[in-house]
């Protein structure tokens, strides 16, 4: 299945866009795209947790430690992905 590209003009532009921002809400909150809608990957703490381990243990680390902070959330965080794309 070809995926097509765009620019982030065009993207910002088109009416059927959703922009989901990934972030934590921190980030989200200080900044962000008009209209995008926040799903965070990590919550602050554990984005806050995620970084100490990084400072501390190293980026190998901090990335297994992410993918088990997350991975219990996979399902429904796709599932709700989709569901805004449905809208």
């Amino acid at each position: 299945m070809d995926v097509p590209t765009v620019s982030c003009i065009d993207l910002l532009t088109l009416n059927e866009a959703v922009i989901i921002d990934t972030r934590s809400e921190a980030e989200y909150s200080e900044s962000h795209i008009p209209d995008a809608i926040s799903h965070p990957l990590l919550h602050n703490f554990e984005r806050h947790l995620n970084g100490l381990t990084y400072k501390q243990k190293g980026s190998e680390a901090a990335i297994k430690q992410g993918f088990e902070l997350f991975g219990p959330r996979l399902a429904t965080f796709c599932a709700d992905i989709l569901a805004h794309k449905e809208k």
